[in-house]
C-alpha cells in the first residue's frame, strides 16, 4: 500500500482531465458539407442523377477533434454491388465516414440518395462542319471535307441513341482567301456522351473568282530606243481579259508596242500588254498597228 494517497491523486486527475476534454462543456456542434464517391461502378453503367454528390453532415465532439475532423479530407465512401439496377437507393450513414470514436455524427442530410443509372454505350456518327461568316466576294469555297467522315461516341443510351451526327467547332471562313486544312474540336449534344477522339481535320479548297472584264478605248503607249518620229494610224485598242476578280478590280491595262528597229516607211507591230500572273488575254482589237516614219 506504499505510496497509495499518490496513485489515488493520479486517478483523481486523470478522470479530472478526461471530463475536461470529453465533458458536455467541452464538446462542440460543426455542419460539414462532404463529397461522396461512389467505388466499384461497373465499366457499362454511368450514374446519371444525382449530378450533386454531395451530402451535409452534422457532428458533435469534443472541440479539438471536430477541429481535426473539419481540416481532415472526409468523403462519403460508398462501394456499388457489381449487379447493380439502373434504379438504386443507397442509405448514407456514418459507417462511410473515418470519424473518431468519439465524434458522433447526429444528423446527415439527405439520408438517402436515389440513384439513376443507364447504361454506356459507343456508337458511329457522321460528322458535320458548320461555317460562320462568308468568304470575301474575291473567292470560292469549292469544297469543305473532313478526314474522319465518321466518329465513335460514348455515353448513356438514353442520349446516344437520340445522335445522328456530331459537329465539329464552327469554321470561320471570313479571314480565310486561301485553301488549306485545320484541326478542329467536336461538340456533341447531353450532358454525358463524349467523343473518343478530341479533334478531326478538316480540309477545305478555296479559289478565286474568275471574270471576264472590258476595256473599251485603250491609249496604246510607243516605246522604242529610235529617235525617230513614229505616227500610229490608232491610238486606242479594245482589250477583253480574264483572270482572279481580286486581280482585274485593281488592274489598270497599259498596251505598248516596241519598237527597236529603224522603219522605212511603215510596218504593222503587234500590240503588247504585261499582265499579273493568273491573268490572261480574250482578245485584243485590233491586235496589230500600222506604225509610221514622219
Amino acid at each position: 500500500m506504499k505510496n497509495i494517497g499518490l496513485k489515488i491523486l493520479s486517478l483523481v486527475i486523470a478522470v479530472a482531465l478526461y471530463f475536461i476534454v470529453y465533458g458536455q462543456s467541452n464538446r462542440t456542434e460543426l455542419t460539414l458539407t462532404l463529397p461522396i464517391e461512389f467505388k466499384n461502378l461497373p465499366q457499362d453503367k454511368i450514374i446519371l442523377i444525382p449530378t450533386n454528390r454531395q451530402a451535409q453532415v452534422t457532428i458533435r465532439g469534443p472541440s479539438h477533434q471536430i477541429s481535426a475532423v473539419a481540416t481532415s479530407s472526409q468523403v462519403f465512401s460508398i462501394n456499388l454491388p457489381s449487379n447493380i439496377s439502373n434504379n438504386y437507393e443507397v442509405p448514407l450513414s456514418a459507417n462511410y465516414l473515418k470519424l473518431p470514436f468519439s465524434v458522433q455524427a447526429i444528423n446527415i442530410n439527405p439520408s438517402k440518395f436515389e440513384l439513376v443509372l443507364d447504361d454506356l454505350i459507343s456508337k458511329t456518327v457522321n460528322v458535320e462542319i458548320p461555317t460562320i461568316g462568308r468568304l470575301n466576294s474575291n473567292y470560292k469555297l469549292v469544297s469543305l471535307l473532313v478526314e474522319d467522315k465518321n466518329v465513335q461516341i460514348r455515353g448513356p443510351s438514353i442520349e446516344v441513341n437520340k445522335v445522328e451526327t456530331i459537329e465539329t467547332l464552327p469554321l470561320d471562313l471570313r479571314n480565310i482567301s486561301e485553301s488549306g486544312t485545320r484541326d478542329l474540336g467536336l461538340r456533341v449534344s447531353g450532358s454525358f456522351t463524349k467523343p473518343l477522339q478530341e479533334t478531326v481535320k478538316v480540309k477545305y479548297e478555296i479559289l478565286s473568282i474568275s471574270i471576264d472584264k472590258n476595256y473599251k478605248a485603250v491609249p496604246i503607249e510607243i516605246r522604242s530606243s529610235l529617235s525617230d518620229s513614229l505616227s500610229l494610224s490608232k491610238q486606242f485598242v479594245e482589250i477583253d481579259l480574264v483572270g482572279p476578280k481580286i486581280k482585274l478590280d485593281n488592274f489598270t491595262p497599259q498596251p505598248y508596242i516596241r519598237i527597236n528597229d529603224p522603219i522605212e516607211s511603215e510596218r504593222l507591230i503587234d500590240v503588247n500588254l504585261d499582265l499579273p500572273e493568273e491573268v490572261s488575254i480574250k482578245s485584243i482589237n485590233p491586235k496589230k498597228i500600222k506604225v509610221k516614219t514622219n
